[in-house]
Parts: C-alpha cells; structure tokens; sequence
C-alpha cells in the first residue's frame, strides 16, 4: 500500500469515529508536516508549537473533509493558518513576564482618569510612553526596547 493510499484509507476510517485510524493518521503525518512548517519557520520550536496546533486542529474537523484523497492539500492549508495565525500574534507584540522587568526600568507617568501611563528609557536616555493602562497586557518593540505593556 502506497503513502497517499494509507492516508486516504485511514482519513476514512477516522471520520468514520475510528480513534486508533485518527491516532495513526496523526503519527504517520507528523514528521513529513514538520518538514513543511520547518521550510517555512526556520525555528524548531515555532515549527513544533505550529505542528501541534495544526494536528490538533485535524483532529477537531477531520469530518468536514469531503475528499479524503485531497488530504495533503487540506492539511496544508490547516498549517498554513496556523502560521499566519501565529505570526499575527508575534506581529502583535513579544509577551514578557511582568514579574522579569525590575522595578527601576520604569517610570510610573502621571495618573490620567485612573489609568497609568508606563515608560521606558531608551539607550538615548529618552522616554517612550507605553501605555495608557487599562488592565490588558501587552507588548511593543521599538528601537530594540521591548516594552511590557499593562
């Protein structure tokens, strides 16, 4: 039995509720998605973490594939989301531990409406406001500083 036969016969067998067949399907795709996302990645363990969210995606909507000889080109395309989705959170900013950032690099700014605005001193000795803070949590980079904003 050949690669794309074993897959079709076994993407058939897991929408049909078979979970040793979804199991299977799961461990034999692995390595060769790996290898996908890896090309694309160039970091192991993005391509890891995008590798575990794209099987586990497989496993919650396997039954919506209509064409289980179309397998490859489905899977793919659940990586490729799955990156996109990924590198939109990265775009968004790094997250950093609040608890890592010493007290002296910043600067509690004046109190406006209750919110506080942060900063944080750059190499040139100049401040940056980061955030008017309203309980979310996030972060920014610029000039090579990242900013943990509150």
């Amino acid at each position: 039995m050949d690669n794309s036969t074993d897959y079709t016969h076994l993407v058939k067998q897991a929408q049909l509720g078979d979970r040793e067949s979804l199991e299977s399907l799961s461990a034999l795709v692995r390595k060769r998605l790996y290898a996908y996302i890896y090309r694309i990645v160039m970091d192991n363990d993005k391509a890891q973490d995008i590798v575990q969210e794209s099987l586990l995606e497989m496993i919650k909507v396997v039954e919506k594939l209509e064409d289980a000889d179309k397998f490859w080109p489905w899977l793919r395309g659940i990586a490729y989301n799955m990156m996109c989705h990924y590198f939109r959170k990265e775009k968004r900013g790094n997250m950093v531990s609040i608890s890592s950032i010493s007290g002296e690099d910043w600067l509690e700014g004046p109190q406006q409406n209750s919110q506080t605005v942060l900063r944080k001193s750059n190499e040139r000795g100049s401040e940056k406001d980061c955030l008017h803070c309203d309980g979310s949590v996030e972060t920014s980079v610029s000039s090579g500083v990242i900013y943990a904003l509150l």
